[in-house]
């Protein structure tokens, strides 16, 4: 049975990658020592969950990046401040010693809600009927 090895971190600052975060290049992705850094920003007007995730051309949402397939052990996906109002399935993995990290980027302020807004007058149905 293959054990799962995830690192779900949404905090405020990354002290051990927050000095390396900055650091970026125009490939498909950033490195942050040896983690490859992947991006998801859903405030940003050019995130596509079609994108790369590159800082520049992050992805929309966290579930794309739970599920990307270009994720690999020790790969790094650092979230821009927000409210992620989604189900987020995690189905990639790392591997002992070397997980992939969900974080929150350097400074980044970011809420995980699975709750949805519900405009209206709020009734979930219409009065009976007489």
């Amino acid at each position: 049975m293959t054990r799962i090895f995830i690192a779900l971190a949404l905090a405020s600052s990354l002290f051990a990658l927050s000095a390396c975060a900055a650091q970026t290049d125009n490939t498909a992705t950033s490195r942050l020592g040896e983690r490859t850094a992947y991006y998801v920003d859903g405030n940003n007007l050019a995130a596509s969950d079609t994108n790369p995730g590159t800082a520049q051309k992050p992805w929309k949402t966290i579930a794309r990046a739970g599920s990307a397939k270009e994720l690999k052990p020790g790969d790094a996906v650092l979230i821009e401040s927000g409210v992620y109002r989604e189900h987020a399935d995690i189905s990639v993995s790392g591997e002992p010693g070397r997980p992939i990290l969900f974080a929150a980027a350097p400074d980044a302020r970011v809420v995980l809600k699975g709750s949805e807004i519900i405009r209206g007058s709020g009734r979930a149905c219409p009065p009976p009927r007489t």
